[in-house]
C-alpha cells in the first residue's frame, strides 16, 4: 500500500497499561510513536501535523495520551509511557520516535534502543539542569539519526548545543 493510495487510518483506543493511546492503523509495517508534552497533547498542533504527515506517509501512527501532574518524577513518567509505547508496537522495523519537549526525557532510552526520533523543543540548554543533562547525554549517545526542532524565543532550546551533537540535524 502506498502513501497516495492508502485509506487513512482510523484511531482506535488502546490501552497501554500506564496511561491511553490512540492508533491510527494503516496496515503498515512501521509505526510512529508520538509521545505528548507536559500539557501539550498529540491532538495540538505540533504533534497533530507529525501525525497527518506520518499518516499520509505510510505509516502507523501510536499517539499516547496523558498529561503529566508535575508531582511525579519526570523522568519516570516519560520512560513508563515510551516503553509501553514501544512494547505496544513491538515489530520487525522499529519505530520512530516524536516527542515534544518534556518526552525529550526518552532520549536516553531512545539511545540504548537505537532508535531514530524527532525531537520537537527537546530541553536543551545551558542552564545545566538535570533533565536537560539526561537529555543531552542521551542524544550524545544515539547511534540513530535524529532531529532536533526547537526555536529562538524557548528557553529550554540552545541551538548552539543542538548543533553540537554528533547524530542531530
Amino acid at each position: 500500500m502506498t502513501a497516495s493510495t492508502a485509506s487513512p487510518a482510523r484511531p482506535t483506543d488502546v490501552d497501554l497499561g500506564v496511561c491511553r493511546g490512540q492508533a491510527f492503523d494503516a496496515g503498515a509495517d512501521r509505526w510512529v510513536i508520538l509521545l505528548p508534552g507536559a500539557n501539550y497533547p498529540p491532538a495540538a498542533p505540533l504533534l497533530w501535523f507529525a501525525r497527518e504527515a506520518a499518516v499520509a506517509g505510510g505509516w502507523n501512527v501510536l499517539a499516547v495520551s496523558d498529561t503529566f501532574n508535575g508531582t511525579d518524577d519526570p523522568l519516570r513518567w516519560v520512560e513508563e509511557r515510551a516503553e509501553a509505547a514501544i512494547q505496544h508496537v513491538e515489530g520487525p522495523i522499529p519505530p520512530l520516535l516524536i516527542a515534544k519537549s518534556l518526552t525529550s526525557l526518552a532520549a536516553p532510552l531512545a539511545a540504548r534502543l537505537g532508535l531514530s526520533a524527532v525531537w520537537l523543543t527537546p530541553l536543551i540548554n545551558a542552564a545545566g539542569t538535570s533533565e536537560s543533562q539526561l537529555v543531552l547525554d542521551g542524544l550524545a549517545a544515539a547511534s540513530a539519526p535524529c532531529l532536533l526542532v526547537g526555536g529562538s524565543a524557548d528557553p529550554t532550546w540552545d541551538a548552539a548545543i543542538g548543533l553540537s551533537l554528533p547524530r542531530a540535524e
